[in-house]
């Protein structure tokens, strides 16, 4: 057995390690008797080790046992990498349900679209036909009466005040 899958054990073992790594490890073990030999043995090494009180060990050893191990480094490592990956999937997620929900195009049929022009000429028509009357209104009724009346009115009484006329 090699190092490299003897650390997989172990950690799978003591619960180190992610669900998915577990998983591999176990379904080696299932298919290889001398690592379900190695796996059981560091599996009742662990028990005895996590059933251990803390109070027994004295504070010393926890302290040189961190620095030489480093678990600090270790525990925010196996937080972050799981939690970056899900952020990476996530993101990666919505971005391809997004693509897939905005590449649909709809589709008209021909009638329908006969109806929409013929609604469009219909709505600048009615338009037209408004703008025709406001400019109707506006330069037959307003401006002459409203505008133009008090304009000629204002221009002669100043003409009579200035010109004295």
């Amino acid at each position: 057995m090699d190092e490299k899958l003897l650390n997989r054990i172990v950690s799978a073992a003591y619960g180190d390690c992610s669900i998915l790594e577990k998983y591999r490890v176990r379904k080696i073990v299932r298919s290889n008797p001398e690592a379900l030999k190695v796996y059981k043995e560091f599996r009742s090494v662990a028990a005895k080790v996590h059933s251990l009180p803390a109070e027994k060990c004295p504070d010393y050893v926890l302290e040189k046992a961190k620095e030489k191990l480093q678990l600090n480094e270790v525990r925010r490592s196996a937080i972050y990498k799981p939690a970056i990956a899900f952020a990476v999937i996530l993101i990666a997620a919505s971005a391809a349900l997004f693509s897939l929900l905005n590449k649909e195009q709809t589709t008209y049929t021909v009638q329908e679209v006969e109806t929409a022009e013929i609604q469009a000429k219909e709505s600048l028509a009615l338009v037209g036909r408004i703008l025709n009357r406001t400019t109707d209104a506006l330069g037959n009724e307003i401006l002459p009466d409203k505008v133009s009346k008090p304009v000629k009115k204002g221009l002669t009484i100043i003409n009579n005040l200035l010109i004295g006329g």
